[in-house]
């Protein structure tokens, strides 16, 4: 299995739990995602697949930002992406708080207030739940788009080819020797198929529809040298095509 190492000190920043209950956050959104999602997807031009509350559709493509812009940090990626798309945290927020209204216990004690009719929903602060928005745009996102640049880089030699905003909408993240690369955290397979047998691994990556799927993980992170280190390993689909 490749490794590969870079330095980063954002990488050895704080990265907040984000917890309600005992459990993440996220387990309850996706909840809500998933209850609504794919009743709005007909009507998102250009995305055929089932859209969370953060998805590019609501929030701008994060890859043009990492790729145009060039960011040198967390802080200046999220400035640069927020410069480019002035209301995607707002924006997110709303599409989950709307989202939420079927879960209303959680959308209530979620945002920090009492419970107020439906059509006020979104007329308070979202405290968490803007928090927890601004994180994954900002902190997720840049670690995110950091590590599969890395791995696309290490895997092409630096000769791959960036994901245009029409690549991402079909789950690619580069493309290299006219063959289509999608990179995925060995987290996001792990939620996938919810750690069960290998078959179902073979299921939810090929199900991306690219020639070559990318898991990656970050195995190691040196505080005093902001060194990262990353390995990863290459499925291969293109046989199926």
């Amino acid at each position: 299995m490749p490794e590969i190492s870079f330095v980063d000190c954002d990488f050895g920043g704080e990265k907040p739990d984000f917890m309600l209950q005992g459990r993440k956050i996220n387990r309850y959104l996706n909840a809500a995602n998933a209850n609504s999602a794919r009743k709005e997807d007909k009507r998102i031009k250009g995305y055929n697949f089932s859209t969370s509350g953060t998805s590019k559709a609501f929030i701008g493509s994060i890859s043009v930002t990492f790729h145009t812009d060039k960011p040198e940090s967390i802080d200046d990626f999220l400035e640069k992406h927020l410069k480019r798309n002035p209301k995607a945290i707002t924006s997110a927020v709303k599409k989950l708080a709307r989202r939420l209204r079927e879960l209303e216990r959680i959308s209530v004690e979620l945002q920090g207030r009492k419970k107020l009719p439906p059509e006020r929903v979104n007329s308070r602060p979202n405290t968490l739940l803007e928090k927890y928005i601004r994180d994954v745009i900002g902190r997720r996102s840049y670690e995110g788009k950091r590590m599969e640049v890395e791995v696309m880089t290490d895997i092409s030699g630096g000769e791959y080819v960036p994901p245009s905003v029409a690549d991402e909408a079909r789950n690619i993240d580069g493309v290299y020797e006219d063959e289509t690369y999608s990179v995925k955290p060995k987290s996001w397979l792990l939620d996938k198929t919810g750690g069960r047998k290998q078959l179902s691994e073979q299921v939810a990556m090929k199900e991306l529809g690219v020639d070559h799927v990318v898991i990656y993980e970050k195995t190691d992170y040196d505080k005093e040298t902001c060194l990262v280190t990353v390995s990863y390993e290459i499925y291969d689909f293109i046989q199926d095509g």
